[in-house]
């Protein structure tokens, strides 16, 4: 799992990779 914290980060993941991305909003931190 890849996390992004800002715009800027999901744009620079998202050149990186082949396959579509899922985008999961949530109210707080994600847990593991």
């Amino acid at each position: 799992m890849m996390v992004a914290e800002t715009i800027a980060d999901m744009k620079r993941l998202r050149l990186k990779l082949a396959e579509s991305v899922g985008f999961v909003p949530t109210m707080g931190y994600l847990h593991q």
